[in-house]
């Protein structure tokens, strides 16, 4: 049902309310102008007038009725709140406002009835009357607003020492409360009971009020919440100073009013309405808790109980002094030894509070030193795994080094395979395209009539010399490889084409005057096809087809020079050396069965390979 009127009056609100501070805010200046004026009044034109006593009364009426609208200034704040977010009210945040509203509609009701008497009446009785009924029925209301304030449950442990500091707190209040007020009242003569009744009433519900303030303020609140019940409690205190000061004034036969005591009940209860109205028009700030907040009482609330204790022996001392009644000196003496008491058992209290704090401490500290271990034993495990997951990591980069070098290495050669050699051309066109850049296009003249006549072991060592004489015979910056099969590269970075040639000249040169280590001793030959870019190709895939036709050029003979895509790329015909073999020629037919050991176009003549001219001449 709460949630439904919710949803109802959200739908009902004009699109631009005013905002809660504006709220606030204008019940905050009403009541201190209000006040302003009536201390004004108090001050200037108390006892200079013969109305002064009619306009006492309405300023006292008019700050009841002024305290009871504030309350309801916010009245639908807090249900217009709670229906924008979406929340619905509780029962215990519903009724305090409506409790502490109905305790300052008492108290201006009391207080309406109290100027009628004065004003119409001219007599105001001293026993107990209608307006009494409205004062008294106040306390009880504002109590129960008091007590469904939101706030945090108290561990066990801090319940026993946070009552016994409100109890040591009362015991001196109502020494003093009967030293004051409530002995003389007793003791009074020629007044009727229910006039006793009444005059006791006041001080005792005072009295009540502060104790259940002092257990207000040991819970823990949000801040918001903090603030508003300090409002609160100093109103609770204006309004039991105005009672005691009327009360001890009364007893004495002291005028009554014309000071800005008078201001006391109007202003405290002004405070109480403003702090319902902060409740009623933010509550999402009163509602949830702030964990930051801390939660242990301050040090002048632990000292505050302690303080009385100099203040009751002052007046023990006082009233041995001057001397006392039988009654009012046992009741001084009785609230003082119960202080004592108090106080004993308050440091009983402490000491078993300290003893378990210091076992939860021990404990705590224990367990710290446990963790400590714990977390010390971890971190070694946790260094000796980083140092495994270390040491597993390196050899995995090393692995991994090793892979990417086996991948693009020529397991026949020691250069780069087909793979290596394509990546550095990448690389060569992406990082050297502002600078000149050659390629020689290598391969092994007849290698398989090698192959066939002395086996694929031969021609595999044929092919790791060529690789060594290109090392021997090229920079050790320029990058080689093996193409594919018999085919060898050499991409040479800075190079122009007359340098290229020339590199590709003495490499040539150099495998022709190498012996190869193998069938007792050879010499072979190559044809080289150089490309240089970006003369003969602008990419790398071009410069391979430019250099690959150069090659094919020089060993066809070619007597023109071709150039691809319309560049010039020299060739390097081969050339032969006598007396070494040469393969260039074609190479015979593998000897058939019937032919003779003499036929065969391959004879070792002891250590040293001679060669078998066939055909016989030379070109």
């Amino acid at each position: 049902m709460t949630s439904l009127r919710c949803d109802n009056l959200a739908k009902s609100l004009p699109p631009q309310a005013i905002p809660p501070q504006a709220v606030l805010w204008r019940g905050i200046w009403a009541a201190a102008l209000f006040h302003l004026a009536f201390a004004l009044f108090e001050l200037l034109l108390s006892h200079h007038s013969h109305w002064w006593p009619i306009a006492n009364d309405l300023f006292e009426t008019g700050g009841g009725l002024l305290a009871a609208a504030l309350c309801f200034l916010g009245g639908w704040g807090r249900a217009e709140q709670a229906a924008r977010s979406g929340a619905a009210l509780s029962a215990r945040e519903v009724w305090m406002p409506r409790l502490f509203g109905a305790g300052l509609a008492c108290y201006a009701v009391g207080q309406g009835v109290y100027t009628f008497q004065d004003i119409a009446l001219h007599h105001v009785s001293t026993d107990f009357h209608a307006y009494d009924i409205w004062y008294l029925a106040s306390y009880p209301l504002l109590l129960a607003g008091v007590f469904l304030l939101p706030t945090q449950p108290l561990p066990l442990s801090s319940r026993p020492r946070m009552v016994l500091d409100a109890l040591m707190s009362m015991a001196a209040l109502v020494t003093f409360s009967w030293y004051f007020l409530l002995s003389p009242i007793l003791v009074q003569k020629h007044v009727s009971t229910s006039a006793k009744f009444v005059a006791l009433s006041y001080p005792t519900l005072d009295l009540v009020s502060i104790f259940c303030m002092l257990l207000l303020g040991q819970h823990a609140m949000p801040r918001l919440l903090r603030q508003i019940a300090r409002v609160v409690s100093w109103g609770l205190v204006l309004t039991a100073a105005s009672d005691t000061a009327t009360g001890y004034q009364s007893l004495h036969g002291l005028p009554l009013g014309g000071s800005l005591m008078d201001l006391g009940w109007s202003l405290g209860y002004c405070a109480i309405a403003l702090a319902v109205s902060a409740i009623r028009l933010f509550p999402d700030a009163c509602r949830h808790a702030d964990d930051n907040a801390p939660r242990t009482a301050v040090l002048w609330q632990s000292l505050l109980p302690y303080a009385f204790l100099p203040a009751v022996g002052m007046l023990i001392l006082c009233l041995r002094h001057r001397g006392a009644e039988p009654g009012l000196a046992l009741g001084v003496y009785a609230g003082a030894s119960l202080l004592v008491v108090l106080v004993l058992l308050r440091q009983i209290v402490a000491i078993f509070e300290n003893r378990d704090l210091n076992f939860r401490l021990t404990a705590s500290y224990q367990e710290s030193m446990e963790n400590t271990g714990r977390m010390r034993l971890l971190n070694e495990e946790l260094v000796s795994t980083q140092d495994k997951l270390h040491d597993n990591l390196m050899a995995l980069t090393v692995a991994n080094e090793r892979l990417e070098r086996l991948a693009e290495t020529d397991a026949v050669s020691g250069l780069r395979n087909h793979r290596g050699m394509a990546a550095a051309l990448e690389e060569a066109q992406a990082h050297r395209l502002s600078q000149s850049c050659a390629l020689l296009f290598l391969d092994v003249d007849h290698f398989k009539a090698l192959n066939d006549s002395f086996g694929h072991a031969a021609g595999d060592a044929a092919l790791r010399e060529v690789g060594l004489a290109l090392r021997e015979h090229l920079r050790s910056s320029d990058t080689l490889g093996r193409w594919g099969g018999e085919e060898f590269l050499a991409l040479l970075p800075g190079a122009d084409l007359a340098q290229a040639l020339a590199a590709a000249e003495g490499v040539r040169a150099g495998i022709a005057a190498r012996v190869f280590g193998i069938a007792g001793g050879l010499h072979l030959t190559c044809s080289i096809g150089v490309a240089a870019l970006p003369q003969h190709a602008q990419d790398w895939m071009a410069l391979v087809d430019a250099a690959d036709q150069a090659m094919y050029d020089a060993k066809r003979g070619a007597a023109t020079e071709s150039a691809p895509r319309g560049l010039r790329a020299k060739k390097i015909r081969p050339r032969f050396l006598n007396p070494a073999v040469c393969l260039t020629q074609p190479c015979p037919r593998p000897p058939t069965a019937n032919q003779s050991r003499a036929s065969q176009p391959w004879r070792r003549t002891g250590a040293k390979q001679v060669p078998f001219t066939w055909p016989p001449n030379r070109p």
